[in-house]
C-alpha cells in the first residue's frame, strides 16, 4: 500500500443503533484497523426503528428495515438498498463492508449490488433474512468472515452458521474447518457483539488484511500492464504496517485463522 492510500471499511450499525453508537462500541478495533491502514466509515440507516431493546443507546435509533410481525415482510428495504448504493456513490467505493446483527444482514444484500462490488465482507451475528424478496438479492459469494459469540442469546449461532452455508454454497457449515476456501467462521465466548478481546480483534484485522493479499495477487496474475515494482512495493508497505497481525512467509495467500485462540470453523 503506497503511502496515503487507505483501504475503506463501511460500517454498518445493528437495529435500533446508529453510527455513532457502533463506532463507540467498536472503538478499539477501529483503532487497530487505523493502525494497519484501513479506514472504518459509519453511516446510519435511513429509518427510525419501531422496536426497541433493553439498552441505552445515545441519538435516534435507526434501521435498516422494520419487519412484519411473522419476519416475512421488511418495510424499508427497498429505500435502504438505494440508499446505500447512493452513498457508495458519494463516499466510495469500499474495499469492504463490516456489519453488525441486522447490519450485517443488510452487507450480505447489499454487498453484489453496490457500484463497485467490496473485496469483502465481515458479518457479526449475521443471518439470512426471511423474505423470499430478499434471499433472491442475496447472491453475493465472495470472501467473508462470519463472527459469532457463543453466548448470544439474540441471534442464535445456527442462524449465522445458515449465512456462512449459503454463502459458501454449502447446505450446511461443517463442524471443522471450512473447505469452501473463502468463507470462513469464528466464534468467541461473548454474547451479541464484536468481540473486544485482543485475540479476537487480531483475526479479525489478520484475515481482512489476507484478503487485500489475495485480491493484490489477482491484480498481479489477471493485470499484465501493472508494474510489478508497484505490486511489490504495495506488498511490502502493507507487511510493514501490519506487524504482528498479516506478516506471513508467502504474503500472496490468505492466512489461516485456525492459530486464533477462539474457535474456528
Amino acid at each position: 500500500m503506497t503511502e496515503g492510500t487507505m483501504l475503506k471499511l463501511l460500517c454498518l450499525h445493528g437495529y435500533t443503533q446508529n453510527g455513532n453508537v457502533f463506532r463507540k462500541r467498536i472503538a478499539v478495533l477501529q483503532k487497530q484497523l487505523l493502525k494497519n491502514n484501513i479506514e472504518c466509515v459509519f453511516v446510519d440507516a435511513p429509518h427510525v426503528s419501531t422496536t426497541t431493546f433493553n439498552e441505552v443507546v445515545t441519538g435516534e435509533e435507526r434501521a435498516w428495515w422494520n419487519a412484519s410481525e411473522d419476519r416475512q415482510i421488511y418495510y424499508g428495504l427497498d429505500e435502504s438498498l438505494q440508499y446505500l448504493k447512493e452513498f457508495s456513490d458519494s463516499n466510495g467505493p469500499f474495499d469492504g463492508i463490516l456489519g453488525f446483527s441486522q447490519g450485517a444482514a443488510m452487507s450480505s444484500l447489499i454487498a453484489d449490488h453496490l457500484p463497485i462490488k467490496p473485496k469483502f465482507l465481515v458479518l457479526v451475528g449475521g443471518f439470512v433474512p426471511k423474505p423470499q424478496q430478499a434471499k433472491e438479492i442475496l447472491t453475493y459469494r465472495g470472501p467473508s468472515l462470519h463472527v459469532m459469540g457463543i453466548k448470544d442469546e439474540l441471534v442464535a449461532n445456527e442462524w449465522s452458521m445458515n449465512l456462512a452455508a449459503l454463502m459458501a454454497n454449502l447446505e450446511y457449515f461443517p463442524d471443522s474447518v471450512n473447505e469452501s476456501g473463502v468463507v470462513k467462521v469464528l466464534v468467541h465466548d461473548g454474547g451479541h457483539a464484536v468481540p473486544g478481546k485482543s485475540n479476537y480483534r487480531h483475526t479479525i484485522v489478520e484475515w481482512i488484511c489476507a484478503q487485500y493479499f489475495a485480491y493484490l495477487k489477482s491484480l498481479a496474475l489477471h493485470d499484465k500492464t501493472l508494474p510489478v515494482d508497484i505490486v511489490m512495493e504495495t506488498l511490502v508497505s502493507v507487511v510493514m504496517t501490519s506487524v504482528g497481525f498479516c506478516l506471513a512467509d508467502d504474503p500472496f495467500y490468505p492466512i489461516s485463522i485456525e492459530k486464533s485462540l477462539s474457535k474456528t470453523y
